[in-house]
């Protein structure tokens, strides 16, 4: 906790420092802390990203980020100041049950974040992305080593140039971080609601209420946390400026949104706010327009590169024309794509060939356990919501729920599972919630939701009864040593073997039971069991484009005689 506390600091630093120069950028007067925060981590994203594109994200970009740290503070330390101030000023106007808690949510984060990791996806690709990306940058035809490595989310990107690798290895604790920005922002919303009533202060300041689900994301750099706190911060700023739009609102929805997006591409649905506000006020905001425009043009251009670097395909995984001699085949891109549309309905190939419309549908609502239940849930929002809606009687709040249709349909059509709309199941709750709860419980509410994060932090709960993954069958604790030493990235303790296909040696763990499973592995890491799969049924095998992994990687196609 201890080691976690001061890279937080570091990275809080550093986060406001660039976020005071992205307010500069797009002449923005913002003295929101949490806000400028995340304004800094998107532009530090961009610089890692052109980084990643031709080295390591290691050492070498630190020593950079640090001088440009210490100019920004040097040319713009007054406005830092102020920014410092006003967050300040803000905490101790907070009423004294509002620090408790947001103190206490604090320490259950850092402590969720030094705990050993709880999602399923870190022990597949999300420590090695990472690890990729601090020793060698992107690399050409990574996915042909391990498909899932073409995803390369921007958090990841975000996550290797914030973990400083050439110091300590167990520091992939972002999530946590922005976590407490996302309450932080939500008590300043809190304590507005308090004094003015403001009915959407309200359903933004309740999301503290889902701390006990959000901190399970907490100790890995999961991409879907800091999705779902940027569409909180996303539609508020939406709501907050649909009949003015000025151009600061303007701008930070844009921002946000696009870096949404590029952490996670299935958040593409919160591309209708900015829209929405473009089409609405577009006189008004055509000098603003040009600026998101190049920060638009600036992530395109890295998007596309990456994507073409790992995968040899612009759209990875679409695949709509040839690659470089390092492309992933057609065979294996969609054979991923199916996968993962699949994987939402939990059916084989062969059962989504022979079934309807209708009959997805149902299979999706009587899927098991916490699925089926977020997938019901979903549902009766939809239908439930507009009855609420009448009450708040805000048209840009049914313009927020269209949105949530939208994303739906997306989905439906790519891949239905529940994590990647549940920034908007937590966003209509709030919004039912600030109609049922009293407002004299609202404090009490919030502090009942935190007295069990206390509680599920300290105690490892059994999950059978939620899930049927042996990997999430229970949650993680905090152990002593963790109070200053975080946990290992991994929750994994295994041997990695040493195996030969072709011209590559990579590292197989010896006893993981995921297919995909890497874990914390050396480079090159690889299930054999994924590759011998591959040779069998897709009839291609990784192999080194050179006599070293920086050179990257192609997939040679196996001959009819092998």
């Amino acid at each position: 906790m201890l080691l976690i506390l001061l890279s937080w600091t570091y990275i809080f630093i550093t986060a406001v420092n660039f976020g005071c120069i992205t307010n500069r950028f797009f002449r923005l007067k913002m003295d929101s802390i949490p806000v400028t925060a995340f304004l800094g981590l998107f532009t530090i994203t961009i610089l890692a990203g052109f980084w990643a594109l031709f080295t390591r994200v290691n050492f070498e970009f630190h020593m950079i980020l640090l001088l440009i740290n210490l100019l920004i503070w040097f040319r713009y330390r007054i406005d830092i100041q102020s920014l410092y101030r006003n967050g300040i000023t803000q905490f101790k106007s907070f009423s004294p049950s509002h620090r408790l808690l947001l103190c206490v949510i604090g320490i259950i984060i850092l402590a969720n974040s030094a705990a050993a990791p709880f999602i399923v996806d870190n022990e597949s690709y999300y420590i090695q992305t990472i690890k990729w990306l601090n020793e060698y940058g992107y690399v050409h035809g990574v996915a042909n080593l391990h498909i899932f490595l073409g995803q390369q989310s921007g958090w990841h990107l975000t996550q290797s140039a914030l973990n400083f690798s050439f110091l300590y290895s167990e520091f992939n604790d972002l999530g946590g971080f922005c976590l407490l920005l996302g309450n932080f922002f939500a008590f300043s919303l809190l304590q507005d609601f308090s004094e003015n009533r403001n009915r959407n202060s309200l359903i933004f300041g309740l999301f503290p209420i889902f701390n006990v689900l959000l901190l399970q994301f907490a100790n890995a750099p999961s991409p879907d946390l800091p999705v779902y706190i940027l569409t909180f911060l996303i539609v508020y700023y939406f709501v907050a400026e649909f009949n003015k739009a000025t151009g600061n609102g303007f701008i930070v929805t844009c921002i946000l949104t696009i870096f949404a997006v590029f952490i996670k591409s299935t958040a593409a649905g919160l591309v209708v706010f900015p829209m929405i506000l473009i089409i609405r006020n577009f006189t008004g905001n055509q000098r603003d327009l040009f600026r998101i425009l190049g920060a638009v043009l600036a992530l395109s251009v890295l998007f596309v590169s990456k994507n073409y670097v790992t995968s040899g395909h612009p759209l990875f995984p679409i695949v709509w024309s040839p690659g470089g001699a390092h492309a992933v085949p057609d065979a294996v891109a969609n054979f991923y794509f199916s996968m993962t549309k699949l994987f939402g309905y939990r059916i084989s190939l062969a059962e989504f060939s022979h079934m309807s419309a209708t009959d997805l549908f149902i299979t999706w609502l009587q899927l098991p356990k916490l699925h089926g239940f977020f997938n019901w849930l979903l549902l009766v929002l939809v239908a439930i919501t507009p009855f609420f809606l009448l009450k708040i009687k805000q048209r840009q709040w049914w313009l927020v729920y269209s949105a949530m249709l939208f994303q739906i349909a997306i989905l439906a059509i790519s891949s239905p599972q529940y994590r990647f709309f549940l920034h908007f199941i937590l966003l209509f709750l709030c919004v039912l919630l600030s109609v049922i709860i009293p407002r004299r419980l609202i404090t009490s509410a919030v502090g009942v939701s935190t007295f069990i994060a206390v509680f599920v932090t300290l105690t490892s709960i059994n999950l059978s009864s939620l899930t049927n993954n042996p990997l999430n069958g229970t949650t993680n604790t905090l152990g002593v040593s963790n109070l200053v030493f975080p946990h290992a990235d991994s929750n994994r303790v295994t041997a990695f073997i040493p195996l030969t296909e072709g011209n590559l040696q990579y590292y197989s763990p010896a006893d993981h039971p995921f297919f995909w499973g890497t874990g914390d592995g050396p480079l090159p890491c690889v299930n054999g069991a994924q590759i011998e799969y591959f040779k069998k049924h897709l009839r291609v095998v990784p192999q080194l484009l050179g006599s070293d992994l920086s050179e990257g990687f192609y997939a040679r196609e196996l001959s009819p005689i092998e």
